[in-house]
C-alpha cells in the first residue's frame, strides 16, 4: 500500500514539474528609465500576444501602437494598460514637439509580457 501512495505521489509530482512548462509565464521585456529628447520618439518591438505596459514620464508623452489604434494614448504622464496585440506590433513612445525648445522626457517603461492579473 506504501509504495502504491508512493508512486502515485511521484506520478503527481512529475505531472506538475513537466505541466508548468505548458503555461504561459511572466515574461519581463523590459524595465529600464529611457530618455527621450524632444521631437523625438523609442520604438518597442512587441510580438502578438498579451502585455502589461506601463509608463511613467515627467512629462507628458504619446503612446502610439501601429496596429491597434485603441491604445493609443497622447499628452499624459502615464500610461498603464493591459494591451492584447493579435498581430505583431510597434509600441512608439514619443515626446511631444516644440521644436527643439521642450525638455527631454525621462520615461520609466515596464513591460511584461503574459501578466499575471
Amino acid at each position: 500500500m506504501k509504495k502504491i501512495i508512493f508512486g502515485l505521489g511521484l506520478f503527481v509530482l512529475l505531472l506538475s514539474v513537466l505541466s508548468s512548462g505548458c503555461t504561459s509565464q511572466n515574461e519581463v521585456i523590459t524595465d529600464e528609465v529611457i530618455s527621450v529628447p524632444d521631437n523625438d520618439q523609442h520604438l518597442y518591438l512587441l510580438s502578438a500576444g498579451t502585455y502589461k505596459i506601463t509608463l511613467t514620464s515627467d512629462t507628458d508623452i504619446d503612446v502610439l501602437f501601429d496596429t491597434v489604434a485603441d491604445y493609443d494614448q497622447k499628452g499624459k504622464k502615464t500610461f498603464d494598460k493591459v494591451v492584447t496585440l493579435t498581430e505583431d506590433t510597434t509600441m512608439t513612445v514619443k515626446n511631444w514637439a516644440l521644436i527643439g525648445l521642450g525638455s527631454d522626457a525621462n520615461v520609466q517603461v515596464k513591460i511584461i509580457k503574459n501578466p499575471v492579473v
